[in-house]
C-alpha cells in the first residue's frame, strides 16, 4: 500500500496509515505488481522504442475451490500510471494469453467480439487429460469492463472491490 497498492482509506485522507486503513482484497487470495518499460534498451526486442516509464499496476484475484461458479476463475484489474510529465496521446492496451489445453498441436480458439469473449477448446480429447481419467477442459477469456478515460459529459461506474465500493 505504502508502495502503491489499492486499499480501503477508512479515514479519506488520501494516504494510508496501517493503522487506519486496510489493503484492497478481493476474492479469496489476491495478488498486486508493478510492471513499467524501463527495461534497458539493449535488453529488448530489436523494435523496442525509448522508455516512457509508464506503469502498469496490477491486482489480480482468486476464490477458493468449492465458492461457487467463481471457483475457477481468475480476475485482473489493471491501471495505467503515467508518472512522466508527457501527455500520451494515443495509447494502446492489450491482453495477450497463450490458451494452451494440454497438448497445443491440437488447440483450437474462437472469439465473440460483440461480447468481448475468446476461447480455447481442443479439437478431440487430449490424451494429457485421458491419462489421468479427466475431461479436456476449455478455457475462457472474458472482458468484464473496458478502459475508463474521463472525458466530459459521460458517466462511467468503476466497481473497486466489495471494500472500496463503486465510483
Amino acid at each position: 500500500m505504502a508502495l502503491g497498492a489499492a486499499f480501503v482509506d477508512d479515514n479519506g485522507n488520501g494516504r494510508y496509515e496501517p493503522q487506519l486503513d486496510r489493503p484492497d482484497l478481493l476474492g479469496d487470495k489476491t495478488l498486486w505488481t508493478v510492471m513499467n518499460d524501463e527495461t534497458p534498451i539493449e535488453q529488448r526486442f530489436p523494435r523496442g522504442g525509448l522508455p516512457i516509464g509508464l506503469e502498469v499496476h496490477l491486482t489480480g484475484w482468486a476464490y477458493q475451490a468449492g465458492s461457487g461458479p467463481l471457483a475457477d476463475a481468475l480476475f485482473f484489474r489493471y491501471l495505467l500510471v503515467n508518472p512522466g510529465s508527457d501527455t500520451l496521446k494515443s495509447v494502446h492496451f492489450s491482453l495477450f494469453v497463450d490458451g494452451d489445453i494440454g497438448d497445443p498441436t491440437d488447440d483450437l480458439l474462437g472469439s465473440d467480439t460483440s461480447a468481448w469473449f475468446g476461447y480455447f477448446y481442443n479439437r478431440e480429447e487430449d490424451l494429457e487429460y485421458a491419462r489421468q481419467n479427466l475431461p479436456t477442459p476449455a478455457l475462457g477469456v472474458l472482458i468484464l469492463q473496458g478502459a475508463v478515460v474521463p472525458s466530459p459529459g459521460d458517466t462511467a461506474y468503476r466497481w473497486h472491490g466489495p471494500l472500496r465500493g463503486v465510483e
